[in-house]
């Protein structure tokens, strides 16, 4: 039976109380009625055309026929989609738009909190966890996601981390068929949500083979975990890999330069030293870095017991993994490693040393014996983030938009239209639109002109002499051309790359298709065996736990 007199203890109330207001604190500007003015603020038009593909019946979407001036633009074959698809939920119950952003970030801070309070009360005590909490809800690398770059998916792969912890540390500790099933499905989330920090945690999660205590059985466990999850998030995974050298990415801003301004130095990170920024900078925070030196004195002078000295190990290498890729120290690995460079920001590193120096801080209270103590220490750490830091819980100002649209000079919600396709040298006109399908054949006449599935499906009647015919679509992967229900051979043509092909003379029943290329559907089939796999590993695991039951096993005899 669930003790209502030890989760309902005045202690207890006290610790939810004191967490709830720093919750309703730093969430307060959510009140406005306008949204925060950030540079990422595009999360709104994101999450429209998310809601105009699901309801034209595209599944898993990967194209928005809405952007990139009217040519579409394949945004979520490449962008982790899962934050517009959670987005297009609440807009279905009939949410506006901007609330729902608003209650995306919401349920971020709430989840995040959440998250750290269950991870570290499973190896400390409440105390503990309630400060671990508060430390999230105040840190300034999460408010400086929210309230300065807009990052939504970002802040959502932020809030999952301690939740990975948990389930991979448990997995590590308990292997079984659902600690599996649960840590891959989060780690699959992750990448969904934002796959830069699903790719950055891969490396701290894989600490946890490195340090004690060692199994066969756990590292065959965890080492499963990871490819689960890889499986799961592979219908957008794969594609966004493989077809990434048709789009302009590599050589955009974001892979060749972006990151290198953008180091971040152990003291700027704690707020100790000043950098020149037009905006604020983001840190992990002093109370945070004071909270992980304590933990590493604590360790050193053996203070832990077994369990959180293993703890401690994966926590503490995951801190110090994380800020020496955000340093200055490892630009030479940025400069030689491609890959690295599509983090793009060095500084988004931070979010998994915040995440693993609460836990660490978390370790260091659940130390001290006295409440007292812990409850000052609590108070040190917390102090920092809501005094001389306090400027990063709030953004700068809001605006009130009727209708939020991408300005960009394509409007494709990208800074640099780095997923345009690399044959599109210029993008179409935002204004004056050209025809949707036009002939260069003058004697050529096009008829019943329609266009079906939010754009993915044009279909027409060409008539006349025959010759080159352009649709008003970047040519991409996918768009497959049909004359007479055989498939024709298409080309990018002009400064645009729009979809071109040959007609011959007659009459002609065309139909332009876009379809799923075999990575596509590869990658389909991959998540969905992921699916299926989960299921039966929790459904084994019950079953499982079903027969061990003594009471069961009563009444099957009886």
């Amino acid at each position: 039976m669930w003790n209502l007199k030890k989760h309902f203890s005045v202690k207890n109330i006290i610790l939810w109380v004191i967490v709830l207001f720093f919750f309703i604190f730093v969430t307060l500007p959510f009140k406005h009625g306008g949204l925060f003015r950030t540079t990422d603020d595009i999360q709104v038009v994101r999450t429209d055309v998310m809601r105009l593909e699901l309801l034209s019946f595209q599944f898993p979407v990967r194209y928005a026929q809405e952007l990139g001036n009217g040519g579409g633009y394949f945004i979520f074959n490449f962008y982790p989609p899962l934050t517009y698809y959670v987005g297009f939920i609440f807009l279905q119950i009939g949410i506006p738009l901007v609330k729902t952003i608003k209650i995306l970030f919401l349920l971020g801070f709430l989840f995040g909190a959440l998250g750290f309070y269950f991870f570290t009360k499973k190896y400390t005590d409440k105390i503990s966890a309630s400060v671990s909490s508060i430390l999230f809800l105040t840190s300034s690398y999460l408010a400086f996601d929210v309230y300065f770059r807009g990052a939504l998916p970002e802040m959502l792969a932020f809030a999952m981390l301690p939740w990975l912890f948990l389930s991979f540390f448990k997995t590590k500790l308990k292997p079984s068929l659902s600690n599996l099933a649960i840590s891959g499905s989060l780690y699959g989330l992750t990448m969904l949500f934002h796959t830069t920090i699903g790719v950055g945690i891969f490396p701290v999660l894989f600490l946890l083979f490195i340090f004690p205590p060692y199994s066969k059985k756990s590292f065959l466990y965890l080492f499963s975990s990871l490819i689960l999850g890889l499986c799961l998030c592979s219908f957008y995974l794969l594609p966004s890999v493989i077809e990434q050298s048709f789009t302009m990415y590599k050589n955009s801003y974001f892979v060749t330069t972006a990151y290198v301004g953008n180091f971040i130095n152990p003291l700027q990170a704690a707020g100790i030293m000043k950098i020149s920024r037009s905006i604020e900078t983001p840190l992990v925070g002093l109370g945070i870095y004071i909270g992980t030196c304590f933990s590493l004195f604590f360790f050193v002078t053996k203070k832990y017991t077994k369990l959180k000295n293993n703890l401690f190990l994966f926590l503490f290498g995951g801190f110090v993994l994380s800020t020496l890729l955000a340093w200055d120290i490892a630009k030479p690995l940025w400069a030689n490693i491609t890959y690295l460079r599509y983090f793009q920001f060095p500084y988004r590193f931070l979010a998994i040393s915040t995440a693993c120096g609460i836990g660490l801080t978390a370790l260091v209270i659940s130390v001290l014996r006295n409440i007292k103590l812990k409850i000052l220490f609590g108070i040190i750490v917390i102090l920092p983030a809501i005094t001389f830091q306090y400027s990063y819980l709030r953004p700068v100002n809001f605006e009130y938009v009727s209708k939020y649209t991408a300005d960009d000079g394509c409007s494709t919600t990208t800074w640099t239209q780095e997923y345009l396709p690399i044959l599109t040298k210029e993008c179409l006109p935002k204004k004056n639109r050209i025809p949707l399908v036009k002939t260069e054949n003058s004697k050529e006449q096009l008829y019943k002109i329609k266009e079906l599935n939010n754009g993915r499906n044009i279909n027409f009647i060409a008539e006349g002499a025959g010759g080159k015919i352009t649709v008003s679509r970047y040519f991409f992967p996918g768009w497959e051309i049909f004359v007479d229900n055989k498939l024709a051979k298409s080309f990018p043509s002009g400064k645009n790359g729009l979809i071109t092909f040959y007609v011959p003379k007659g009459r002609h029943n065309i139909s332009v298709l876009l379809s799923n290329t075999l990575v596509r559907k590869f990658g389909n089939y991959i998540s969905l065996f992921g699916i299926i796999v989960v299921i039966i590993l929790i459904s084994v695991n019950n079953v499982k736990n079903l027969l061990r039951n003594k009471k069961f096993k009563k009444s099957l005899k009886n």
